[in-house]
């Protein structure tokens, strides 16, 4: 008999959800209500990295950010990406909202991006377009990468 062992805060935390979810049936009267439950209190923005001969350019998510709510840092061999994203809100409304249903991330997220030693972190640009954060890192010559 094969047996499958889960570990502890998995099995903990879908007890949370699945309570939760409960909970939020019998607040809710009976009536079909829609959700998102997030397990942590933090998200993280999807990455994309790409490399040339001479730059790695990651391709970090995060829609409805201004790029001054957005703080990027080189730590050690890794860049980190962080900042917080209100909740989405209707541009005109006729007085208050109610949820119905809610899949855009919101609240503080982080992303931390470990590079590999070829990377240069001393020379490192962001851009934001569309949406989306560029940040481009420029590569160390080859023979700084094989002495390392």
């Amino acid at each position: 008999m094969s047996v499958t062992s889960v570990p502890i805060q998995v099995a903990a935390d879908d007890l949370i959800e699945s309570f939760s979810r409960r909970m939020f049936e019998m607040i809710g009267g009976g009536r079909q209500t829609y959700y998102r439950f997030s397990r942590t209190i933090s998200w993280e923005p999807a990455v994309n990295i790409q490399e040339d001969e001479k730059h790695i350019h990651l391709c970090v998510e995060v829609a409805g950010l201004a790029r001054e709510k957005i703080i990027v840092e080189a730590i050690g061999q890794s860049i980190r990406i962080c900042g917080e994203r209100p909740i989405p809100q209707p541009p005109k409304t006729n007085g208050p909202t109610c949820v119905v249903h809610m899949e855009i991330n919101s609240g503080a997220f982080e992303r931390v991006v470990k590079l590999p030693d070829r990377a240069d972190l001393a020379q490192v640009e962001a851009e934001l377009d569309a949406g989306f954060l560029w940040i481009t890192v420029s590569k160390k010559p080859e023979d700084d990468c094989k002495s390392s």
